[in-house]
């Protein structure tokens, strides 16, 4: 998760409300959709047997039973699987059209590549058998920099582009270029204009001239926002040329300006994929300055830096960035500013004995704004405005008279600050520090750190989850409102079959009325009536055909109106439910401890807040429903065919007993892979943000598919040998390799695992979506048997029945079976879903930073604190109690109203970053913010005992005293500055 700036929060509200109107509109939208269920059967029977009685006809039971069937069988279909196949097609469409854009995007970029190597070989021709044009010549002579003829052939430099991958794949990998002219390794721009947008009217490069050859070093300065790192982006093509030429010839090793890593061990960042070599990794972690700082991690270069370097300080980052540039063999190293981020000392081993002395054969640009080291640079240039105003040597910049002896103001100062008789006192032993004699990288952690690994719970979803939902969507009057319209609703549907029924045994009754009476005038015989009419009792009277068309209406109408109203309700608790679930979990996220953060990448948290999420907001109201009004369905259909036949309610039982068990096996299975693919899924959204973040990177070691391949891997968490899941994961390969479906116990077991497995996220949501198919096969075998007995049970126990009630109990089993058979697995669902909410119920109980006020019986005096004293005594901290303390034995005493600077190494404590994002470079941030820092820390805190922790010296020159540390121990304990 990346970190959250303050300046977000008044903006954040208005995006959530945003979001959430669009999802309730959906969610009522469905919310109808889901109530056609419950009406548009009975509304189409309704108009059907209308029109049919308005037309002078007499309904029967087998036309309005047979009519009942044909509904009831297009029921689910038309009004559940339809439109939610029109909807399941909508979004499909919307999100092939998202990865369309996305691939044509990338066939774009192909495809241009292609022109520019075409245009490229071209410019090769005609140049490649004579020596650079004049006006070439004459710009290399003002850069300084003397070339050689190239006398190469077409067909050696066409050789040289077949042999270099990287030139077809510019984008999307590796800077290996296209050389030129004279096949010398280096890079060579002419003339080059760049915009990072094609319709800018101010290009961000503009007309830059320069070369780069090897075994020299070559220096951009200027200030901030003036394009010193979009000149690097444009060697590297991912800033595109508007005009002009760009050759590169040979591999590209790249340090960013903002340190990029990934939540690996410190050595897989430097390696990242290059072979580990010894001898070259140990020059690299020497020259880089890392060795003291590996002896101080936990567990060496073995020590997990966690996502973006959490773990790390600001300079260990920067270290290991320009470590993992360095230590990659190539022809061309672009630094961008790798010494901005550590102190004097450090930067001065860095500039000397990496850059200066280990980078001295190859060819290398620099980007910095440490002036005091232009000295010993081969060559300067000086951009502004995105041009070159100045460039030369040290001394030929300094003969000019240019502004260059204005930015040599800072340089002065800075290389000042080691001679300052102020601070004197305390070189040696900052050099000492900086500088500690370490022989040999420690070995001594030989065992691999452990990460920590996402909780999963085990077993079914607890009763206490199913509460919390339902309270956070309202008090207990709205839920018992809700689910008394639920009964309502269905009440009045099972009334309204029910009155069919009765319907129709009247109309028969009439019918065999009709016919005793015609019986009696045609025979005379008075008995014959009689013994007729014992069997049927005489029709009501009161309930006319009209009568008996006003109540279905009525009743259909008041069905309507109560589903729609339900619904409508229904889906209003669940979003507020989600709204508050996703409140609570923000509220929690951003009150909680760093260690939480440090111990939990970006992916598992984005995690919950997207899939999660989504499934609360969309799936869950969907299954919920369903289940409730298909449960109160099966209810009323069993008791109207135990009223019509109660022996039917031994096979009704035996089935039921059959679903539960079925339901039982399949749910130990599906929760437990639904809460796998769950965990399985966040390291995949880690590796993905974490891709993004350092694309320039990737792109510019040529380690895409490295990255491809670690991101199939990254299916699969990274497993210790030794951990805790379920029995079902380690039948997966079976699975895979069988094709069936595996039904476990939702029993955990102990499984060592040699290799992680892979492909674990596809595999468990594969497993999960063959046994939801294998669960419903067997469900509609025991509802066909289920349809088989009812049926045939009237035809074996026989007896005297009303048409209307056989046809009743047969339609209604019909729809029972159906109902059953949607219900379980919606049922199923619904507890699959519900492992989101669970989910998202362990974020709000992650542990929280204390209170900003003191609870009232603890509150200090209002006229505390009446100084700002601070007593450290024997202190020791640790960020976890499972690791050795970070601040080690502290005792010394701060006065009232003292400036107090803390000087170390490097800090080791754990920090982060604000991120922001768009086009305002490194620079401008970091020159904002230290000024309004420093101008608020002397304007507003003068009354203030002030703290400041700080990697340069003139930082903290305002202070009162210093305090030095190193490793977490107090090294100089607040010597007092001989200028105060």
């Amino acid at each position: 998760m990346s970190p959250l700036c303050i300046g977000l929060f008044p903006h954040f509200s208005s995006f959530l409300r945003r979001e959430i109107d669009c999802i309730r509109a959906t969610s009522y939208i469905r919310g109808i959709i889901l109530s056609f269920i419950m009406f548009t059967t009975r509304i189409s029977i309704f108009l059907s047997i209308l029109a049919y009685v308005l037309l002078g006809n007499n309904i029967t039971a087998e036309k309005v039973f047979v009519l009942t069937s044909y509904y009831n069988i297009l029921r689910q279909t038309m009004t559940v699987f339809f439109p939610q196949g029109i909807t399941q097609v909508a979004e499909a469409r919307v999100s092939v059209q998202r990865l369309q854009l996305a691939n044509t995007l990338v066939m774009l970029s192909s495809t241009a590549e292609d022109g520019e190597i075409e245009k490229f070989l071209l410019y090769e021709e005609t140049q490649i058998q004579r020596p650079i044009s004049s006006a070439t010549d004459k710009s290399d002579k003002n850069n300084g920099v003397s070339h050689k003829k190239r006398t190469d052939k077409v067909s050696d430099v066409a050789e040289k582009v077949s042999e270099k991958s990287s030139l077809l794949e510019k984008h999307d990998g590796s800077a290996e270029g296209e050389s030129y002219p004279g096949g010398e390794v280096g890079i060579r721009v002419v003339e080059a204009t760049a915009r990072w947008l094609p319709d800018s009217a101010e290009p961000t490069l503009d007309k830059i001239s320069l070369t780069v050859h090897p075994g020299r070093l070559l220096a951009v300065i200027g200030p901030v926002g003036s394009g010193k790192s979009s000149l690097l982006q444009m060697m590297l093509k991912e800033l595109p040329l508007s005009s002009g030429k760009l050759s590169v010839n040979g591999k590209i090793s790249y340090a960013s300006q903002e340190p990029w890593l990934f939540a690996g061990s410190v050595r897989q960042n430097i390696l990242f994929g290059q072979p580990y070599v010894r001898e070259r990794y140990s020059q690299v972690v020497r020259v880089c300055a890392l060795k003291r700082d590996f002896q101080l991690l936990p567990y060496g270069d073995r020590t997990i830096v966690g996502e973006r370097g959490v773990s790390l300080s600001g300079g260990q980052r920067a270290r290991i960035n320009l470590a993992r540039a360095v230590y990659m063999e190539a022809d061309i190293y672009l630094l961008d500013d790798p010494l901005s981020a550590v102190d004097t000392h450090v930067g001065k081993h860095l500039f000397e004995d990496c850059i200066s002395n280990f980078l001295r054969d190859k060819a290398c640009l620099l980007v910095t704004h440490q002036l005091q080291y232009l000295k010993q640079v081969d060559h300067i240039v000086i951009l502004n405005y995105g041009k070159i105003e100045a460039e030369g040597t040290y001394y030929e910049l300094q003969a000019t008279g240019l502004n260059f002896a204005k930015l040599l103001e800072e340089d002065h100062e800075k290389e000042e600050e080691l001679k300052d008789p102020v601070l004197h006192p305390l070189e040696p032993l900052l050099k000492q520090i900086s500088f500690g004699s370490a022989s040999s990288i420690d070995d001594r952690s030989k065992v691999v750190p452990v990460e920590v690994a996402e909780e999963k719970t085990t077993g079914r979803v607890g009763g206490d989850v199913y509460a919390a939902y339902l309270r956070a969507g309202g008090n207990c009057c709205i839920v018992f409102f809700l689910f008394s319209m639920c009964f309502l609703a269905q009440f009045l549907a099972s009334c309204g079959d029910y009155w069919i029924t009765k319907w129709t045994n009247l109309e028969e009754l009439r019918y065999k009325s009709l016919l005793d009476t015609n019986s009696t005038v045609l025979t005379d015989i008075v008995n014959t009536t009689t013994t007729t009419n014992s069997t049927f009792p005489e029709p009501d009277s009161d309930l006319s055909t009209e009568w008996c068309i006003y109540v279905y209406a009525a009743i259909t109408v008041a069905t309507i109106v109560i589903s729609l109203g339900r619904s409508f309700l229904f889906f209003n608790v669940c979003m507020k439910a989600s709204q508050r679930l996703h409140n609570a979990m923000f509220d929690s996220i951003t009150r909680a401890t760093m260690w939480f953060f440090n111990n939990n990448p970006s992916g598992r948290i984005l995690n919950r807040f997207s899939k999660d999420m989504g499934s609360i907001d969309e799936m869950l109201p969907q299954s919920m429903i369903d289940c409730l009004q298909i449960g109160l369905s099966m209810v009323a259909i069993i008791t109207v065919v135990a009223i019509v036949n109660p022996w039917l309610l031994l096979p009704t039982f035996v089935v039921g007993v059959i679903f539960y068990m079925l339901r039982v096996v399949f749910l130990a299975t599906s929760r437990s892979v639904k809460r796998l693919e769950g965990v399985t899924r966040s390291p995949v959204f880690s590796h993905l943000n974490a891709s993004i973040q350092g694309l320039t990177t990737i792109r510019a070691f040529g380690a895409q598919e490295i990255l491809e391949k670690e991101f199939d891997n990254h299916q699969a968490p990274i497993i210790p040998l030794v951990t805790t899941y379920h029995p079902g994961l380690n039948k997966l390969n079976n699975l895979l390799k069988t094709g069936f479906p595996i039904l476990q116990s939702s029993t955990t077991t102990q499984l060592v695992f040699k290799e992680p497995p892979k492909d674990l996220h596809s595999s468990a949501w594969y497993l999960f979506i063959a046994s939801s198919r294998t669960f419903g096969f067997w469900l509609d075998i025991a509802c066909l048997v289920y349809i088989v007995v009812v049926t045939l049970s009237f035809l074996v126990i026989g007896g005297d029945e009303f048409g209307g009630n056989v046809g009743l109990a047969i339609t209604q089993a019909i729809g029972l079976t159906g109902m059953c058979q949607w219900g379980m697995r919606q049922s199923a669902e619904l507890e699959n879903q519900m492992t989101s909410v669970e989910r998202i119920l362990e974020y709000t109980r992650i542990e929280r930073e204390p209170a900003l006020e003191s609870p009232p019986d603890k509150k200090p005096p209002k006229e505390w604190p009446q100084n700002g004293t601070v007593k450290f005594q024997n202190l020791f901290l640790k960020y976890n109690k499972d690791e050795g303390p970070v601040l080690k034995n502290l005792n010394f005493h701060i006065e009232s109203k003292q400036k107090v600077g803390n000087i170390c190494h490097q800090n080791f404590a754990q920090t982060d970053e604000l991120a922001t994002s768009g086009f305002i470079t490194v620079g401008v941030r970091r020159n904002i913010t230290d000024a309004l820092i420093q101008h608020t820390i002397r304007r507003k805190f003068e009354e203030c005992t002030v703290l400041t922790i700080a990697h340069r010296l003139h930082t903290v020159m305002d202070s009162d005293k210093v305090l030095v540390m190193d490793a977490g121990t107090m090294v100089v304990s607040l010597a007092f500055l001989p200028n105060n």
